[in-house]
């Protein structure tokens, strides 16, 4: 898929992301209706993987489906802003690679959906330029690949609201 370039599209995406952060500081987005809610899911926890290499994707995504998470597996950081479905008791495994390759634009948007989601960086390459490329684009925490699955978890568990549950 392509993604939108006009915009309206980050627009509404602003508009989207607004509203999402008024409902949970005001502790209603559990029981929110529109993008921040999904039904029969408020309880599950829900990673958003984000890589471009589809057989880093899809293990990042057994992993986190043999832990018990919802996954929602994204080949693009545009895909990703396109399918956001909500932002309570959810968090992104965002590799630093696909951001590299946006429009400025694209990374204003990813900036504010990282004031309302837990992000957490993914990349290849070590160097200090990075941490701070990583802090750059929100990201709470940065791990170079291979990630070691147990503090992959235990960050997950340290940036989701509900991961003490």
């Amino acid at each position: 898929r392509r993604a939108p370039s006009s915009s309206g599209w980050l627009l509404r995406w602003f508009s989207v992301l607004s509203r999402s952060a008024s409902r949970i500081r005001s502790g209603k987005a559990q029981h929110a209706e529109g993008p921040t809610a999904m039904p029969n899911s408020i309880g599950l926890r829900l990673i958003y993987v984000v890589d471009e290499d589809a057989s880093v994707r899809d293990g990042l995504s057994r992993l986190m489906d043999s832990a018990g998470f919802q996954i929602l597996p994204c080949s693009s950081v545009a895909e990703f802003l396109q399918r956001v479905e909500r932002v309570n008791n959810a968090c992104v495994l965002l590799d630093l690679g696909a951001v590299r390759k946006c429009e400025p634009s694209v990374r204003a948007v990813l900036q504010a959906v990282a004031g309302l989601l837990p992000v957490i960086a993914l990349t290849d390459i070590s160097a200090s330029v990075t941490t701070r490329y990583a802090r750059e684009v929100g990201a709470r925490l940065c791990f170079r690949k291979p990630v070691d699955s147990a503090a992959l978890f235990d960050a997950i568990d340290w940036s989701l609201p509900n991961g003490d549950q």
